[in-house]
């Protein structure tokens, strides 16, 4: 998931430059720059997607070798997918004039079908449980501790942002 929120930053990064307003040399170098991250990012994700799939349980790594249309399914249409993003990233990427929409919604698509395929995952593991409420629970408190104390620090650190931002000079 790392991955690939790191390749859809250099997306953004893409297509923010192409609404930017300034010099048109510095557009064309932002969004080379993103592509170039998208897919460089998106190369490595398709190899760890496969080596997660393999690296799955048998009878998970099941559903999505046949033992469930649907898992199968969103397999197929994920690495089709994964495919046509290079294909449309580096079209984009050779010839710059080219639009990045048809890039933007094939993204939102993949990242749909990789949600879907998470969900069927974690379903192939949660199978052989017979009722989730037998599972025990124990709170983590220094973890919910920690999340505490960084949020608020987020929190601040935002205050702090924006009033500065708004005390600043206009230029």
């Amino acid at each position: 998931m790392a991955l690939g929120a790191v390749a859809v930053a250099g997306l953004m990064l893409a297509l923010l430059a192409r609404r930017e307003r300034a010099d048109a040399r510095l557009r064309e170098a932002l969004v080379r720059r993103g592509l170039d991250v998208f897919l460089a990012v998106t190369v490595v994700n398709v190899m760890v997607g496969f080596w997660y799939l393999l690296a799955l349980r048998e009878d998970v790594r099941s559903l999505f070798m046949g033992g469930s249309g649907h898992a199968t399914g969103l397999l197929g249409l994920g690495t089709v997918l994964s495919l046509v993003l290079l294909l449309l990233a580096w079209r984009v990427r050779v010839a710059p004039a080219r639009s990045l929409k048809p890039l933007a919604w094939s993204t939102l698509l993949t990242l749909a079908v990789m949600i879907l395929m998470r969900d069927a995952v974690r379903a192939g593991y949660l199978a052989g449980m017979a009722d989730l409420r037998e599972i025990p629970v124990k709170t983590q408190t220094l973890n919910l501790a920690l999340f505490a104390a960084l949020l608020l620090g987020g929190i601040v650190t935002v205050a702090w942002m924006v009033r500065k931002l708004l005390s600043s000079p206009p230029r």
